[in-house]
C-alpha cells in the first residue's frame, strides 16, 4: 500500500533546535514548495501565563502531491515536525491567529511569503468579519443603531459600512419575522 500524499503541508520549527539549522530549513522550504509562508510566533502564552519559547509556523503548497517522507527528506527535519495540511486557507489564517481572538494577534505584515499573503488573508478576513455580523443579526434582536455600536465595539465597522444596504435589509427581514 502506498503512503498518503498531499500538496499541502505545515509544520513548526524552533530557532534553537539542535538537530537542524533553522535558517537552512527556511531556505529549503522555498525549494520544496511552490508557495510558502511562515511567521515567528514569539508572543504566544502558555496556560501558565508564561511566554512560550519562540517558534516558527510554516505552511507550504506544492504543484504535485508528495508523501510526507519526501518532505521530511527535502527539509531534513524530523517527521514529527511536519504534518499534512487538511485545510490550506485555515492554516494560512492560523499563522496570524485570525480565527482565535483569545491568542496574540500577529500582524499579517510579519508573515514571510513568496505569494501575496496579505491580499489572500484580507479577502478571507473580510468574509469572516461579514459572517460575524450576519451571525450577530440572526442571534440577537437589535436595531440598526445597536448593530452599528456592536460593529464599532468588535472592529467590524469597515464591513458594516461597505455592506450597509445588506445589513439594514437583513435586519428588517429578521426583525419582521420575530
Amino acid at each position: 500500500m502506498s503512503e498518503k500524499q498531499s500538496r499541502n503541508f505545515l509544520g513548526v520549527l524552533y530557532p534553537d533546535a539542535e538537530n537542524y539549522v533553522c535558517n537552512d530549513v527556511l531556505v529549503r522550504l522555498h525549494d520544496a514548495f511552490r508557495d510558502v509562508a511562515y511567521i515567528v510566533h514569539d508572543m504566544d502564552v502558555a496556560e501558565s501565563g508564561e511566554l512560550k519559547k519562540a517558534h516558527i509556523h510554516w505552511v507550504g503548497k506544492r504543484d504535485s502531491p508528495a508523501p510526507l517522507s519526501t518532505i521530511v527528506n527535502a527539509l531534513k527535519i524530523p517527521a514529527q515536525d511536519i504534518e499534512y495540511c487538511k485545510n490550506y486557507r485555515s492554516a494560512l489564517r492560523y499563522l496570524v491567529h485570525a480565527d482565535n481572538k483569545d491568542k496574540y494577534q500577529y500582524s499579517p505584515d510579519a508573515v514571510v511569503a513568496n505569494f501575496p499573503f496579505v491580499d489572500i488573508l484580507r479577502d478571507q478576513l473580510d468574509t469572516a468579519k461579514c459572517r460575524q455580523i450576519y451571525n450577530h443579526i440572526h442571534d440577537e434582536y437589535c436595531t440598526i443603531d445597536q448593530l452599528a455600536a456592536w460593529c464599532f465595539d468588535n472592529d467590524l465597522w469597515a464591513q458594516y459600512r461597505k455592506n450597509f444596504a445588506l445589513w439594514s435589509s437583513l435586519l428588517r427581514e429578521v426583525n419582521y419575522n420575530q
